[in-house]
């Protein structure tokens, strides 16, 4: 079992550093990122920015881009927060410290702040908020 939690260790230190070096992604130290999570690898890559003790966990999907709208933006994850199971950020999004994001959410040109927790339908409500404002 020791043996295993050491492997581990490893394992998990590995990830964000390869991101680092292959890709050139700002990520912040002790950071824990899933292998199945989905960071923008192929268009704009450097456009991601992790702050330090962020966890992203399996499934997530975290862009720097969209081909729809020819957008490249920079995507900004603050320090000490969760980014959730199958949570979809969308490029130019700025999430601040200590931001816990629940699952299934879909976060979409909103900023959020210091501190805060969202659930699936707080975020449901925002995202319908906010593409009524810009229509």
């Amino acid at each position: 079992m020791q043996i295993r939690r050491i492997l581990w260790g490893i394992l998990v230190d590995l990830y964000p550093r390869y991101l680092r070096w292959r890709y050139g992604m700002d990520i912040g130290k002790n950071c824990r990122i899933s292998w199945k999570a989905h960071l923008d690898k192929s268009i704009n890559p450097k456009g991601i920015h992790i702050g330090d003790n962020t966890w992203v966990l399996s499934g997530a999907m975290i862009l720097a881009h969209d081909h729809c709208r020819s957008l490249k933006a920079d995507t900004y994850i603050g320090k000490n927060c969760v980014i959730g199971v199958r949570l979809i950020i969308m490029p130019g999004l700025s999430i601040g410290n200590q931001v816990y994001n629940d699952v299934l959410n879909f976060l979409y040109l909103l900023h959020f702040f210091y501190s805060s927790s969202l659930s699936s339908v707080v975020s449901r409500f925002f995202c319908s908020f906010v593409s009524r404002i810009e229509t």
